[in-house]
C-alpha cells in the first residue's frame, strides 16, 4: 500500500491512472472494475456495514452532497443498542418536530432514512455557528441554545423553528447544486459489495440492520433511501427537492438559476 500510495502522489506508472479516481478507472477498465470499485458518488466510502451496521453514519455515505463523509450524519447509532428513549431525546435536542419524532420511532425501531434528515439539519447549523459536531461536543448544546446564542450575537432574533428552517435550507441548496451538475438518484446508491459477504481471516461478514436482528438486501437499502427522500419533502421517485418544497424554503429562484 505505501508502495502504491507513492506511485499515485508521483503520478508514476499505474499511479498515474489511480490517481484520477474511481470513475477514470472505470472508464479504462470497463464494467469489470465496477465489480471491486468500493465508491460512491466516485470516492471511497469510509464505513462499511458489512463490518459494523447500518446505521447513521453508514447510510449518510450515500446521500451526503459531497460524497461519502459522514459526520454530517451523526446520531446516537454511533453507539449500538441505544434505547427508543435515548433516541427521542437527542431527536428533541436537534430540533425536529414531534410529528417527526414520531415517524423515525415508529415501531419502536429507529428508522435510518428519516432520523438521517434531522442530523443533516443540526449538522449545518453547528456549522454556520462555527460548533464543532464530534459528539463530545455537541451534546452539551441543542437548538433552544443555539437560537439563543445566534440572537445574541448578532441582534437578530431567531426562534429554534427559524434556526432549523436554515438548516434545512442549506441542505436543500447543496443539493440544487448537485442536480445541477446532473447528479440524480442513481449516484446516492449503495456499493454493489454491500451486498455481498465480506470474507475476512476465515470469518464472513454481511450487512446487517442497527439492531443487529436482520441480513439488509436491497430492498432494505431502497426503503431507507425512499423514506429518507420523504422525510426531507423531495420526489422519492428522482431523489430531488420538489417544487413545493423549494417554495417553503424560498428557494425557487434559486433552482431556476442553477437550472440547465
Amino acid at each position: 500500500m505505501t508502495a502504491i500510495a507513492g506511485l499515485i502522489a508521483q503520478r508514476e506508472n499505474i499511479g498515474d491512472l489511480l490517481a484520477e479516481g474511481w470513475r477514470t478507472i472505470i472508464q479504462r477498465f470497463g464494467r469489470v472494475a465496477e465489480k471491486y470499485a468500493m465508491h460512491v458518488k466516485g470516492l471511497d466510502v469510509l464505513y462499511d456495514p458489512r463490518r459494523t451496521y447500518f446505521g447513521s453514519m453508514e447510510f449518510e455515505q450515500l446521500v451526503c452532497p459531497r460524497g461519502p463523509t459522514s459526520n454530517s450524519g451523526g446520531s446516537p447509532t454511533y453507539v449500538p443498542g441505544k434505547s427508543i428513549e435515548d433516541f427521542e431525546r437527542h431527536c428533541d435536542r436537534v430540533g425536529a418536530p414531534r410529528d417527526a419524532i414520531a415517524r423515525i420511532l415508529e415501531g419502536g425501531e429507529v428508522n435510518i432514512g428519516r432520523l438521517v434528515r434531522h442530523f443533516e439539519d443540526w449538522y449545518s447549523i453547528l456549522s454556520a455557528l462555527g460548533i464543532c459536531n464530534r459528539a463530545q461536543v455537541n451534546r452539551f448544546y441543542n437548538i433552544r441554545v443555539c437560537a439563543e446564542f445566534y440572537s445574541s450575537a448578532t441582534g437578530i432574533e431567531k426562534t429554534p423553528q427559524e434556526l432549523k428552517l436554515a438548516g434545512e435550507r442549506a441542505w436543500n441548496m447543496q443539493k440544487i447544486l448537485n442536480v445541477r451538475e446532473g447528479h440524480t438518484r442513481e449516484q446516492d446508491k449503495p456499493p454493489r459489495q454491500w451486498l455481498q459477504p465480506l470474507t475476512e481471516r476465515g470469518r464472513r461478514y454481511v450487512a446487517r440492520d442497527y439492531y443487529r436482528k436482520r441480513v439488509l438486501t436491497e430492498e432494505d437499502f431502497e426503503k431507507a433511501l425512499r423514506d429518507y427522500y420523504e422525510e426531507r419533502g423531495w420526489n422519492p421517485e428522482t431523489g430531488t427537492p420538489t417544487e413545493e418544497k423549494l417554495r417553503q424554503l424560498g428557494l425557487q429562484e434559486v433552482k431556476g438559476k442553477a437550472g440547465r
